[in-house]
């Protein structure tokens, strides 16, 4: 089956099920290192938002023949859920005195996502880009977000300094981060029994967030990679493992940069989703300057 086709026989299932009033949108969504998605909404006349489904998983699911009408089902089915769980209230989002609170960042590869970062506010940090978030209700909506553009700025007629001075200040209070051991966090992830000795002999930590969401973040906070020093009590490499968390590797593992860095393209190339791929680069915190910087620079 053509996409094409099966776009028309999607919106005519959701139509038959949902009647002709209703309002179906499908948009192209520009994503993280330049990916590309569409998503669908479908809205009736008394709402103002829906949430957006991503079409990729159901196009495959009718290339393995799911009849769409089935698929039309599931995706209606979602969209109740989010409306059974209460649909955000947008009028704290275009305020933003309302929306300041919840103005998160996040880092994504600064040359991958050139052209999402014209449309967007945004800040170089190293080989990367600082980018703006709002976090929707976090009882309902924990992990959705709306990225913040150009526009919204205008909107709000803010500049993206102190857009910058409020997500700086609330992502480590709304997403606190997490630093431990490799094992350490592997036993909290799968709830596996580890012996103490052998998290005690670990030498590389992982850098994230509570929420192991987005926490690459934390690298821009010079507070945070300044007690990871202190703890490790040396200066630390730190390599992107994606864009949801670091590892830290000490100076005295004696593996060097160029080294490392193999080891980040490796693992980049076979282990990361190409949306979360973060950098090839290798960084180095310098405990006596407080300073991070590249080491050996990807692509």
């Amino acid at each position: 089956m053509k996409y094409k086709d099966f776009l028309t026989q999607l919106e005519d299932c959701i139509r038959l099920r949902e009647g002709e009033e209703v309002r179906i949108r499908i948009s192209q969504i520009i994503k993280n290192n330049g990916k590309r998605v569409d998503s669908i909404s479908v809205m009736s006349r008394e709402e103002r938002v829906s949430p957006a489904i991503g079409l990729d998983p159901y196009y495959r699911q009718a290339l393995r023949g799911t009849p769409v009408g089935q698929i039309a089902d599931q995706i209606l089915d979602c969209i109740c859920r989010y409306r059974r769980q209460g649909m955000p209230d947008m009028d704290s989002f275009t305020d933003f005195e309302k929306a300041k609170g919840r103005i998160v960042c996040r880092v994504v590869h600064y040359r991958r996502n050139r052209k999402l970062l014209r449309m967007i506010p945004h800040r170089r940090f190293l080989d990367l880009a600082v980018i703006y978030y709002y976090l929707m209700d976090e009882d309902n909506f924990s992990s959705a977000s709306i990225l913040i553009q150009n526009s919204h700025l205008e909107n709000w007629e803010i500049g993206e300094e102190e857009l910058y001075a409020k997500a700086a200040a609330n992502t480590p209070v709304l997403l606190p981060y997490e630093f431990g051991s490799m094992l350490s966090i592997l036993r909290s992830i799968t709830g596996i029994s580890i012996p103490e000795e052998d998290e005690e002999k670990q030498s590389m930590y992982v850098l994230s967030n509570r929420q192991k969401m987005y926490g690459a973040v934390n690298m821009i906070y010079n507070d945070i990679l300044e007690m990871i020093a202190g703890f490790l009590e040396e200066d630390f490499y730190l390599l992107p493992g994606s864009v949801h968390e670091c590892i830290i590797v000490p100076v005295s593992l004696n593996m060097g940069a160029a080294e490392l860095q193999e080891m980040v393209k490796e693992v980049n190339r076979t282990q990361v989703e190409p949306e979360e791929f973060l950098s090839d680069s290798v960084y180095r915190y310098y405990r006596g300057k407080r300073n991070l910087m590249i080491a050996a620079e990807g692509e």
